[in-house]
């Protein structure tokens, strides 16, 4: 499938916030019936290059039509038009 603009939103706002400002990394939950290997896959945040920055958290709710589960990603390159994303570790 593909990413959906419309599905990622912003804990706060309800909508994705592109001038979070310095210092403050911002959240966003994703909604989707693709898989996990489909949201790390290279191009598939691009659409979103303008909301993503750098450091971002993305909490994903996945594979809703099939075996539910969740992931948390971070966004680890944004170019501005190319996103790329990998999954959090932790410590």
């Amino acid at each position: 499938m593909a990413f959906d603009l419309k599905q990622l939103v912003g804990p706060l706002t309800g909508a994705p916030n592109p001038t979070a400002g310095s210092g403050s990394i911002p959240i966003f939950h994703y909604a989707t019936n693709d898989t996990k290997a489909n949201l790390v896959a290279a191009n598939y945040w691009d659409a979103a290059a303008a909301w993503l920055p750098v450091g971002a958290f993305i909490l994903a709710s996945l594979d809703l039509d099939g075996t539910p589960g969740g992931a948390a990603l971070i966004v680890t390159a944004n170019t501005g038009t190319a996103v790329t994303v990998g999954y959090v570790a932790v410590a």
